[in-house]
């Protein structure tokens, strides 16, 4: 079963789609509540979805699902907690590592994906020895075995025959896409056939495209959240 503290998100029709359930815990975590953002009634509510349905494994994934997870975990008696480490947490606050280092304390197992990650977080978390494991992000490569297609470059408002520079990822801060902005003038200068793709959404689209020079735009296509992203890689 899968719960979520924020929304269901593009993730939720697939999961229904093969069989698991999804609980979205409405109201559990709110970042605009900012001396709060935690829902104790919705915690609690999950503690006892927790212990009703007699779970062995709860597994965690971000910093507020790892704080409701592993609280409601606890508050259920669930046997095992585990969380995955998605980024390098040189974003948190002594608030967020004062708590990860108290629920470290019921965490069996910290995954992480590469050895790197597992320094680092070792060192962040004061983890127990054997705590934290490696498991790599692994890619299906036979999904990108796909032929280039005109037609899509054209659906995109690309042309097919010219260089495309592409890009693939939530418009985050942590994500750097600042950078590319700031390239495309540069390598316009060099290649003016030059035409470039941002994949995928977020807060800071409409700064980006702002950053873009206004000659540069005839040149650029922000595609959106998109599913078919071994298609647009080729």
């Amino acid at each position: 079963d899968v719960y979520c503290i924020n929304e269901g998100g593009d993730m939720q029709p697939e999961l229904e789609r093969l069989g698991y359930r999804v609980v979205w815990l409405e109201g559990a975590w709110d970042y605009r509540r900012r001396l709060m953002p935690y829902s104790v009634r919705q915690i609690v509510k999950l503690g006892g979805m927790l212990r009703a349905s007699q779970y062995d494994v709860v597994h965690t994934h971000i910093f507020p699902a790892d704080v409701i997870g592993r609280i409601a975990a606890r508050l259920a008696g669930v046997p095992v907690m585990v969380k995955s480490l998605h980024n390098m947490g040189q974003w948190k606050t002594t608030r967020h590592i004062v708590t990860d280092r108290f629920l470290g304390r019921w965490t069996g197992a910290v995954i992480c994906c590469s050895a790197f990650q597992l320094d680092v977080a070792s060192a962040q978390e004061r983890m127990r020895p054997g705590v934290g494991v490696v498991i790599n992000n692994g890619v299906a490569l036979h999904r990108f075995d796909v032929p280039r297609s005109a037609a899509l470059a054209r659906e995109l408002g690309l042309d097919p025959q010219r260089l495309v520079v592409g890009t693939v990822g939530r418009m985050v801060e942590a994500k750097g896409h600042r950078y590319f902005v700031e390239a495309i003038p540069q390598v316009l200068a060099r290649r003016p056939d030059a035409q470039f793709l941002f994949v995928g959404d977020g807060q800071l689209r409409k700064t980006l495209w702002d950053q873009l020079p206004t000659a540069a735009r005839p040149n650029v296509c922000f595609a959106g959240a998109r599913a078919d992203i071994p298609e647009l890689m080729a």
